[in-house]
């Protein structure tokens, strides 16, 4: 996958994202609770994603 960067972009790059983690990652984005996006320049283009399993239990 390649991501043109420009102004704003970063709203623009979580549903892809998302949508490319499915049946591999998880198997739907839909319990996804929490996104931390951010923007940052660096000589080398990449995207790093962490995705941790919360096992919570209902009260």
């Amino acid at each position: 996958m390649s991501i043109e960067w420009d102004r704003g972009a970063v709203n623009n790059v979580a549903p892809a994202l998302k949508d490319g983690m499915n049946g591999g990652v998880y198997a739907d984005d839909g319990p996804v609770v929490d996104l931390w996006i951010s923007k940052r320049y660096a000589r080398v283009p990449g995207v790093r994603i962490e995705a941790i399993e919360l096992n919570l239990q209902r009260a």
